[in-house]
């Protein structure tokens, strides 16, 4: 499977507000990106504001040959999420996806 059809697979996988990710980490929706014209995988996190995922940024790193880091997301997008839970969701969604155990 390509980039592009895991993003399509997270967006029938995950459909239901309050659906469990991992630990505290719960699905919220589909964040409309009016300017690129698609959806950002956007999710819960207890006592704290929701988080979202841009679809480039998971199409590119599903693609991706290398462990998906801080120092790619730099390298690849021009951000950072150093210390962010983004980062954290998108190597668990990867990995699990993939069949590979993790941990977050």
């Amino acid at each position: 499977m390509d980039g592009e059809k895991f993003y399509e697979f997270l967006k029938k996988t995950y459909t239901k507000n309050g659906q469990p990710i991992y630990g505290n980490f719960t699905f919220r929706d589909w964040l409309y990106i009016k300017k690129d014209d698609t959806f950002s995988f956007r999710f819960n996190i207890i006592n704290n504001n929701p988080k979202s995922i841009r679809k480039d940024i998971i199409v590119a790193a599903w693609n991706s040959e290398i462990t998906v880091n801080d120092d790619w997301l730099e390298k690849n997008f021009s951000l950072s999420f150093h210390n962010d839970c983004r980062l954290h969701i998108l190597k668990f969604l990867i990995n699990k996806h993939r069949g590979i155990k993790t941990s977050p």
